[in-house]
C-alpha cells in the first residue's frame, strides 16, 4: 500500500492507470475504474 503514499492518494478511485508490473493493482484498478463508470451511467 506505500504506493498510495508515493502518489499521495487516499481514495483508490483516484488512482491512475499503473502498468502491469503489479497485476492485483491493475485488476482493482480496472474493478474500481467499473464500478466507477455504472455510478457515472447512474447519475446521468
Amino acid at each position: 500500500k506505500n504506493f498510495l503514499r508515493t502518489f499521495g492518494i487516499s481514495d483508490l478511485s483516484e488512482l491512475p492507470k499503473l502498468p502491469d508490473e503489479d497485476h492485483t493493482v491493475n485488476d482493482v484498478g480496472e474493478q474500481l475504474s467499473i464500478e466507477g463508470t455504472e455510478k457515472l451511467g447512474e447519475e446521468e
